[in-house]
């Protein structure tokens, strides 16, 4: 079933349907979850990697350099951002009680635009590596989000 989401998008059950509108407000606070999360987290985490960075003796002009060539903080960063990316996505599924795929879809849209931004408009966006894995992975993650959140996926099988 997971490996199917792409076309459970597509599906009927999946549209927006007559009557019903898409919500924008879903998506809106789906999207400021996973950007609000991701920043609140990813701030303290860097809070204390960079008091973790100065007890070992790390001179400040040499700490970003630190920052960005450790895998481990890169990878805890792409782990902080992607939880909130799918949190985002099964937040908005959730509020629009419909068309949840959809809703997290766009989630993960908006996500992967909003990182683009930043990479472009940061004068040091980190490595290339982690940037385009956590922009490839961020529309799938939320879809994941918005798969755990429709009713259909928590009912047993009859």
């Amino acid at each position: 079933m997971l490996f199917n989401l792409p076309s459970q998008i597509l599906k009927e059950e999946n549209k927006v349907k007559a009557g019903e509108k898409f919500s924008v407000k879903a998506v809106v606070i789906g999207l400021l979850i996973d950007i609000g999360g991701t920043l609140g987290v990813g701030f303290l985490v860097g809070v204390f990697v960079g008091i973790y960075l100065i007890v070992k003796g790390v001179p400040p002009d040499r700490m970003e350099e630190a920052i960005y060539s450790s895998f481990g903080f890169l990878l805890l960063s792409l782990i902080i951002g992607l939880f909130f990316t799918g949190l985002g996505g099964y937040i908005a599924a959730k509020i629009a009680k419909t068309a949840e795929l959809k809703h997290a879809f766009v989630v993960g849209l908006l996500s992967t635009l909003t990182g683009m931004l930043y990479i472009v408009l940061s004068s040091n966006p980190g490595p290339p590596a982690y940037n385009i894995v956590a922009l490839t992975l961020a529309i799938p993650i939320a879809v994941l989000g918005g798969y755990l959140a429709k009713p259909s996926h928590t009912e047993s099988p009859k």
